[in-house]
C-alpha cells in the first residue's frame, strides 16, 4: 500500500495543478488543498481505517486553525494540511507558524513560488531554508517522529507545463533542534503536466 505521505503529496499534485491550468483564484486553489486530504481521507477509511476530515471545502471561509486535519479515532490528528498562495517566504512563514504548534504525525505546507523552471526552484528552496531555520531557531517544541512535507507549486516552464514538487523533514527527537536539518530534507516527488 502507498504511504499515507505519498498519497497526499500526489493527490495534492494532482488537484493543485488542475487549478493552475484553469487560472484559478487563491481562494479556489485552497479549496483544491482541502480537497485533496479529504479524498486521502476517504479512500483510507473506505480501506479499513476510521479517518475523519476537519476543514471547509465547499466554498465557506470558516477554518480550524490550518486548511484541514484528519483525525483517527483513538490516535487523534494524523495530518494537518496548511497553503499559503501569497508571494514571499514571510506570508508562508505566518501559515507554517499553524502547523509547528500543533499536535499532528504529518503536517503539510503547501505554497507556491512565483518564478518559473529554475528560477522557481531556486526560489522554494530559499524559502525552504528560511522555513526550517525558524524551526531551528524559534521553536524548542518538536517531538520526535513528526513528518513535515514541504510541497512548492510553481509556475509554467519552458515546455508550458506547471511542475510542483515535495520534500520531506521528519523529526529525530523530542525538544530544541541541535542543528538545522537541510541534510535531513528528503526529495518526496516532483512531477509536471501540461
Amino acid at each position: 500500500m502507498t504511504s499515507f505521505t505519498d498519497e497526499v503529496v500526489k493527490e495534492l499534485g494532482k488537484c493543485v495543478i488542475a487549478e493552475f491550468i484553469k487560472k484559478s483564484s487563491r481562494t479556489e486553489k485552497t479549496t483544491a488543498v482541502r480537497k485533496a486530504l479529504q479524498r486521502v481521507c476517504k479512500r483510507r477509511s473506505v480501506a479499513g481505517g476510521l479517518l475523519r476530515y476537519f476543514g471547509t471545502v465547499k466554498g465557506q471561509t470558516k477554518e480550524f486553525l490550518v486548511d484541514g486535519l484528519c483525525w483517527e479515532e483513538g490516535q487523534g490528528v494524523v495530518a494537518a494540511i496548511e497553503s499559503e498562495w501569497g508571494t514571499g517566504w514571510r506570508c508562508i512563514l505566518e501559515d507554517f507558524e499553524k502547523l509547528l504548534v500543533l499536535k499532528s504525525v504529518l503536517k503539510v505546507m503547501v505554497f507556491q513560488t512565483t518564478g518559473k523552471s529554475m528560477v522557481a526552484r531556486r526560489e522554494a528552496d530559499a524559502i525552504r531554508v528560511k522555513l526550517l531555520e525558524y524551526m531551528y531557531d524559534k521553536y524548542a517544541h518538536h517531538v520526535a517522529g513528526e513528518k513535515y512535507v514541504f510541497v512548492e507549486f510553481y509556475g509554467r516552464d519552458e515546455r508550458g507545463d506547471y511542475g510542483f514538487a515535495a520534500h520531506e523533514y521528519t523529526v529525530p527527537e523530542n525538544g530544541k533542534l541541535k542543528q538545522v536539518p537541510f541534510a535531513m530534507l528528503m526529495p518526496l516527488a516532483s512531477a509536471a503536466t501540461a
